[in-house]
């Protein structure tokens, strides 16, 4: 199911990038540099992640530590994901001039950090609420949370607001946010709910 859920959000990614495309070329070229410098804020929640699954396996039984586990790895990783989100945003214009210098190609990239800096709380809680699951040896929920947000939620919300509102490189990164807020609802739910 881990390896299900990369290829769920890789193809859905293919599906993305094709509706970026419709958008433009500068705005193609402003997504991939805004997309590139904010792949620097998953990195501490990522590692944050990989010990959750291993900590979370290990102590399976435990119901009082695997919660201890996961409120400290989701703390951890907000804090550090708004810290790296926070520098890059801020220093945006600065990284940005780096790679163009084309107004269309740099208002997309600034758009992908102020979002990726807003969803950040939904993005810690996917990932380290998918790791808390897999550690808890159900990678299957994961898999069927991403499967739905991808392709229900993102993809359907962006071709919504893309074709009929108008709005542009936004109404990606707002369905991006939203099947952020979805899979972590749906795994927080099932954690907080199920025996």
């Amino acid at each position: 199911p881990a390896i299900g859920e990369r290829l769920m959000m890789r193809a859905g990614d293919v599906v993305i990038v094709g509706m970026i495309t419709g958008l433009g070329t500068a705005v193609v070229a402003g997504n991939a540099i805004g997309e590139t410098l904010t792949q620097f804020n998953y990195m501490p929640a990522l590692g944050i992640a990989t010990a959750t699954i291993i900590l979370t396996a290990k102590h399976r039984q435990d119901k009082a530590t695997v919660r201890h586990i996961f409120r400290t790895s989701f703390d951890l990783s907000l804090l550090f994901m708004f810290l790296v989100a926070g520098v890059t945003y801020f220093a945006g214009p600065f990284l940005i001039d780096l790679y163009t210098k084309d107004i269309q190609a740099v208002q997309a990239s600034q758009t992908v950090l102020f979002y990726a800096m807003l969803g950040v709380p939904f993005t810690a809680g996917t990932l380290i609420m998918t790791a808390l699951w897999q550690g808890l040896g159900n990678a299957r929920l994961p898999f069927y949370a991403t499967t739905i947000g991808m392709w229900l939620v993102r993809i359907g919300i962006a071709y919504l607001l893309v074709t009929f509102f108008k709005i542009g490189l936004s109404a990606i990164w707002i369905a991006t946010i939203l099947d952020n807020a979805f899979r972590a609802g749906v795994l927080f739910f099932q954690y907080r709910y199920s025996k």
